[in-house]
């Protein structure tokens, strides 16, 4: 079937192996050896009509019940895109290994980013770590010349585990590199003369599909003529049934396996079908796949499922895409000849099915196939209403700008003003992809064309509206592309002209002011208008500006030190966006990524890498640029906390790459600064010596671009001190370090402040201060231990440890109240996450530390509410049901519960939340 989403629709038939006809010869002895052989590889190279779909689906069918997970992609001359190959095969993936977390690659796949490297390394990661023998089917490989592509499944091929098995079917040379696999035995290699039929076959096949019984000598002769083709023989037999001649004047006529002998078969069997069939056929040829109400609005047929039942019965080149014969295909080569049928005897019978199809698929909610089909059959009018009717909401309200980038791209560049709506929601694409030059330039031309009402005549009501949607597009591509002061300037006038009437405008514009509060360390300000623009966001009933609040709510939380309001901000945002199931993508990574950087925040390195799977798409996909930076800034802080440096420095590197071609030096800056640091905390100083030569961290010219922003500029402050400290000079380090302190506002980030304050206490400890440095990493752990907020604290490194095990020596044994015990669990986190050891250490450390300690976060509403069910022995699907929510955020409230009130299971959350009179 093509599903009906409108927005990430995919044309799910694509990822369906053909039905299996039984009637057909079975070809097992050509892949019994690939069964058998784990990590095997077969191809099959083999003109048109040779039977290579049909083998692949034969295999299909004869791995279903094995266990195995398979995954098949057919593959179109579309999907010689990176963009578009990627998406497919994530979503191939997804059915090959359904337990997985693939959103975050679906999400990615769907983008239109400018480098795919980053999401064909998440792909190699997951495939790598297949749980499961699984096989991947590529039919009609020969559409893949993209070079991009074929590089990363050369890595995929070589890189696989021996769980996976890979068939490759093509009608060309396979342009991949398969020696190894080849030397090794593990390469099945399907050619042409395999798949001849033999005389036996060839019987059998005749006798068993067309009633046809030759006799031995009509038989050799059709195998001298087809040479065995399978496609030969299947139009052999259907000429034969119908026509009225000696079988043997037939054959005779045959010119041999060849163009012509097709064409001359395929019109004999279009001659010999009734007018009506025939009509059916030219008139369903144009269609990429079919359904019986498609096939009947296009040809007109009074009852297309009994015309699809009659074809099907007749062989005639009809394949079922699913199981349910709700979709079908012809054959490639059938629907080849066809159309050319069409083009010959009636050009302008494409344009028309065109049509039809466009307004079939509109009726049924295929709002994608309806544009697609209006673009394939160049009605461009019909597309331009189609893609301004859909394409703002999809755009705008559910943050899906590649279907709509790809519309446009599509699109004659001469309609792109066609109507003021289709104009915007291009530029509001544009705003959030990283183009948001050609986003402005689109805003101004649409503000000059409503001025002047050249071409569009609209009401005055109608420019008034239309004026405030480009120029809220300008402030956003204005804050997307760091101009933050202009933003906050314009975005502060634009704000008081919009009034309370217009909700979702409103919220727009102040997702964009508190960005750019953010951006200037305006932290206070920034959640404020992240509030105003949640109330209008909610007014609108638009979940995904509405994320965008949350969102920004959260991060200065953080930043502000209130890491328990950031939590409850996360759960917020996870709630919010899985209440819209058309923009879960876009929102859900969004929350995601807010969660893992709580996580984080609170080392609870597990947590963080869980959410991270879906929020590291940001790597990949749209800007600005805090998500973009947040996104690789976690990914690398994972890695490196983990004990994988060189992989933490490739993703921040990859990240500079990415703020080079976007041309965000403020990007850049950051991502630099967060390499060295993570150097110097593995004890690399001579490799962060030469990441700030390479990055020219130390230039003047740097430290003059970084103050524009307060936050790049101390940031670098604090990265010179921490080199001072790693070459020994710590009277240096201590002077920047306690210049900066003073500096520091009281509406500064309370996050930085920690850190300045643990290498404050690193760098006294290294000047042989002991005593000063206990005291100095006390008053932070002060700080942060009401809040659990350890990686500020971590991220001075380890060389913390002496301090923090002098800190714990001093205390001993002596009893501890519930502060101080709050305390011991931020202690213990911090020295097992320093120490690089077993996460879990420290959250086990943290649990019991919490135990009889007063729980320093309520439970919410929602939270007890879920715990009485829990109480009354709900599985997790039932409480979905009852609180009309899903499994997943189910599992994500009972994480925060546990989380919470330091227990680790449903009945010790229950019995905790009794003793602790949070359930009567």
């Amino acid at each position: 079937m093509v599903a009906k989403t409108s927005s990430h629709s995919i044309i799910t038939t694509k990822l369906s192996a053909p039905e299996c006809d039984g009637r057909l010869i079975t070809r097992r002895a050509l892949f019994d050896a690939f069964v058998r052989t784990q990590g095997s590889i077969l191809t099959v190279v083999a003109a048109a009509g040779s039977g290579k779909s049909t083998l692949l689906a034969e295999i299909h069918q004869s791995l279903a019940t094995s266990g195995t997970g398979l995954g098949w992609i057919n593959l179109d001359p579309d999907d010689d895109t990176p963009s578009n190959f990627a998406t497919y095969l994530v979503a191939a993936l997804i059915r090959l290994d359904p337990g997985a977390k693939f959103d975050d690659l679906m999400l990615q796949g769907r983008t239109p980013f400018r480098d795919i490297e980053p999401l064909f390394r998440r792909l190699l990661a997951h495939v790598s770590n297949l749980p499961r023998d699984a096989v991947l089917f590529l039919d009609d490989f020969q559409h893949i010349q993209n070079d991009v592509i074929l590089f990363f499944l050369n890595k995929l091929l070589a890189s696989a585990p021996p769980t996976l098995r890979v068939v490759i079917a093509s009608r060309q040379r396979i342009p991949l590199d398969l020696s190894r696999f080849r030397l090794r035995n593990r390469l099945i290699d399907v050619q042409q003369e395999d798949l001849s039929f033999s005389a036996q076959q060839a019987y059998d096949f005749l006798k068993l599909s067309h009633g046809v019984d030759l006799g031995q000598k009509d038989l050799a002769l059709l195998l001298e003529t087809t040479e065995g083709w399978p496609t030969g023989l299947q139009l052999a037999g259907l000429a034969l049934r119908k026509h009225a001649c000696q079988t043997s004047q037939l054959i005779e006529k045959f010119s041999g396996r060849d163009r012509d002998l097709s064409t001359y078969l395929m019109e004999v069997v279009l001659r010999s079908q009734p007018e009506a069939v025939r009509q059916f056929l030219l008139a369903t040829a144009p269609l990429t796949r079919m359904s019986a109400g498609l096939a009947a609005a296009v040809s007109g047929h009074p009852n297309g499922a009994a015309m699809i039942e009659h074809l099907s019965r007749a062989n005639l080149f009809v394949i079922a895409l699913d199981r349910e014969g709700g979709w079908y295909r012809y054959h490639h080569l059938f629907s080849s000849f066809l159309q050319d049928q069409v083009t010959a005897t009636d050009p302008t019978l494409l344009s028309r099915v065109f049509e039809r199809a466009s307004t079939w698929c509109e009726a049924q909610g295929l709002t994608t196939e309806a544009i697609q089909y209006a673009l394939d059959g160049q009605h461009y009018d019909r597309a331009c209403d189609l893609i301004a009717t859909h394409a703002a909401t999809l755009t705008m309200r559910q943050g899906d700008h590649y279907t709509v980038l790809e519309w446009m791209r599509r699109l004659p560049e001469r309609y792109h003003l066609r109507t003021p709506e289709l104009a915007l929601a291009h530029a509001w694409a544009r705003a959030f992809s990283r183009d948001s030059d050609r986003a402005t330039a689109i805003a101004d031309r649409v503000l000059q064309q409503l001025r002047s009402q050249d071409g569009w005549n609209l009401p005055q009501q109608a420019v008034t509206e239309q004026s405030f949607v480009a120029r809220v597009i300008q402030v956003m591509a204005s804050g997307a592309n760091d101009e933050i002061d202009n933003a906050i300037e314009l975005g502060i006038a634009l704000r008081k002209e919009l009034g309370d009437d217009r909700p979702f405008l409103t919220s727009s514009i102040c997702n964009t002011l508190s960005y750019g509060y953010f951006a200037r360390q305006e932290f206070e300000l920034s959640a404020r208008t992240a509030s105003e623009a949640y109330r209008a966001g909610h007014r609108a009933g638009v979940p995904y500006p509405t994320v965008w609040a949350i969102f920004l709510q959260g991060v200065a939380a953080l930043e502000m030190g209130h890491v328990r309001s950031a939590f409850e901000h996360s759960g917020r945002a996870v709630d919010c966006a899985h209440t819209a199931e058309s923009s879960r993508g876009y929102s859900s990574a969004m929350a995601a990524l807010l969660s893992a950087e709580v996580a984080l925040q609170r080392c609870d390195l597990d947590r963080a890498a869980e959410f991270m799977g879906l929020g590291r798409s940001f790597t990949a996909t749209f800007g600005p640029l805090y998500p973009l930076f947040l996104a690789y800034r976690i990914d690398a802080r994972l890695s490196a906390l983990r004990g994988e440096p060189d992989h933490a420095r490739r993703i921040l590197m990859d990240g500079q790459d990415t703020a080079l071609s976007m041309g965000q030096p403020r990007l850049y800056l950051n991502l630099a600064i967060e390499e060295v640091t993570l150097r110097l905390n593995a004890g690399d100083i001579t490799g962060a010596m030469e990441s700030v030569a390479r990055t020219q961290l130390l230039e003047d010219r740097t430290l003059k671009q970084a103050t524009t922003f307060r936050g790049e500029h101390d940031a670098l402050k604090l990265l010179r001190a921490r080199l001072a400290l790693a070459n020994g000079d710590a009277a240096l380090a201590l002077r920047l370090i306690t210049m900066l302190l003073q500096q520091q506002p009281s509406t500064g980030s309370v996050s930085f402040a920690l850190t300045l304050r643990a290498v404050r206490a690193h760098a006294m400890w290294a000047d042989q201060r002991p005593s000063d440095a206990i005291r100095e990493l006390d008053k932070a752990l002060s700080s942060a231990a009401l809040e659990q907020h350890a990686y500020p604290i971590a991220h001075a490194g380890p060389g913390l440890i002496p301090i923090l095990k002098a800190i714990v020596e001093r205390r001993g044994d002596a009893p501890l109240g519930g502060d101080l015990r709050v305390k011991r669990a931020l202690e213990s986190t911090l020295l097992t996450t320093l120490s690089t050891e077993d996460q879990s250490l420290a959250i086990a450390a943290t649990g019991a530390a919490l135990h009889d300690a007063k729980p320093t976060e309520t439970l919410t509403d929602r939270e007890i509410e879920l715990l009485r069910l829990v109480e009354a022995g709900l599985a997790n699907k039932q409480l979905a049901d009852a609180l009309l929510i899903s499994e997943s955020t189910v599992k994500w409230h009972l994480h925060n519960i546990y989380s919470k009130i330091g227990v680790g299971s449903r009945t010790a959350a229950v019995a905790r939340a009794r003793e602790l009179t949070m359930l009567k």
